[in-house]
């Protein structure tokens, strides 16, 4: 067993507890978050596994997203796992504390036999098309209960529970499931739904507190080794765009060093020779070349400014004065290309 995050920043309290096949399940998430198996695989973790539902609905209602059903909870935590998954405030980590070393394993198995029975029953209770909602609302019934045995005293518990964590507002097949369960019933077919709902529950019981040493994850130093390469890979990327525009910028000094001095003298040539020539073609012809000339000196000066901008100078301007400018600016090459342009 390993302990999720806790709900409030820096605070022992309020520790809900992962199951070790819960555990595996993340970090197939974490590791591949784009696989379908793995959303499926979150999906039928959180059916089988009440706190980490209670956990991933409180983080949802944070983000405010209120999911209804399992589906829709997996749904919305695949994408942001390592995102929510955060122990850095937490000075526990994901160290079991003494108190489930020394037996509570049992309370947990009973809570999630509890649970699970309550959220299987209240399905088969519910309509058709609010089945998967029933499920869900099952699952996260009495949350502060699974509180407790992490050690908090639901004092708090409005800072950390989703407003629609409301026990005056239970869902009815809820309310429904949780007398079956507690008194029976005489019906028979209620009868064999409570026994298939209980052996749901056992089994999801065996199910939470079975491990395995040899496929335990420590999700813990996982996220944090994920959130370390993350940051590399920000960093080196980061680095990598500043290389580039060096890059760039070295070449543009070096190219107009190199190649502005030439197109000087051809563009100088193309104006003196441009004066004293009658002939429409050739005049042609030596517009042409100062036009180009002065494009590949316009590039190279591109080139330099998107590599190295200069510092924004920030200062208050008349809109009207500077539109008009503007567009003062534009209308000879909007000339040339005829297209009308207004303001």
């Amino acid at each position: 067993m390993q302990w999720l995050p806790p709900l409030l920043p820096k605070s022992s309290g309020w520790r809900l507890a992962l199951a070790e096949r819960s555990a595996a399940v993340l970090a197939r998430i974490l590791l591949d978050d784009d696989c379908p198996p793995a959303a499926d695989a979150l999906a039928d973790a959180l059916r089988h596994d009440p706190p980490l539902a209670i956990w991933v609905a409180c983080r949802a209602e944070r983000d405010g997203a209120e999911p209804r059903d399992v589906e829709s909870l997996a749904a919305w935590f695949a994408g942001r796992a390592l995102d929510e998954l955060d122990w850095s405030s937490d000075s526990e980590g994901d160290r079991p504390n003494e108190a489930f070393e020394n037996g509570p394993a049992e309370s947990f198995a009973d809570r999630v036999e509890a649970a699970v029975a309550r959220a299987e029953l209240a399905a088969t209770l519910a309509d058709e098309p609010t089945a998967e909602e029933a499920y869900l609302a099952g699952l996260l019934h009495e949350p502060l209960a699974w509180a407790e045995l992490g050690g908090a005293d639901g004092s708090d518990s409005s800072a950390v529970l989703p407003s629609w964590f409301n026990p005056n507002h239970s869902n009815a097949s809820v309310t429904r499931a949780v007398e079956l369960l507690s008194a029976g019933s005489t019906d028979s077919d209620l009868q064999a739904r409570v026994a298939k709902a209980r052996d749901a529950g056992r089994a999801a019981g065996r199910r939470w507190t079975a491990s395995d040493a040899a496929t335990t994850v420590p999700l813990a130093q996982l996220v944090a080794r994920l959130r370390r390469l993350a940051t590399l890979e920000t960093q080196f990327q980061e680095t990598l765009e500043v290389e580039k525009l060096e890059a760039i910028a070295e070449f543009a000094a070096g190219a107009g060093h190199e190649i502005n001095n030439p197109l000087a003298v051809i563009a100088g040539r193309a104006q003196l020779f441009l004066r004293e020539e009658t002939d429409p073609e050739r005049r042609r012809a030596l517009v042409l070349m100062n036009t180009q000339a002065k494009r590949v000196y316009e590039m190279i000066a591109d080139m330099m400014l998107f590599a190295r901008p200069p510092e924004p100078s920030f200062e208050r301007v008349e809109l009207v004065a500077l539109v008009d400018q503007i567009v003062a600016e534009l209308q000879p090459r909007m000339n040339e290309q005829a297209v009308l342009l207004r303001r």
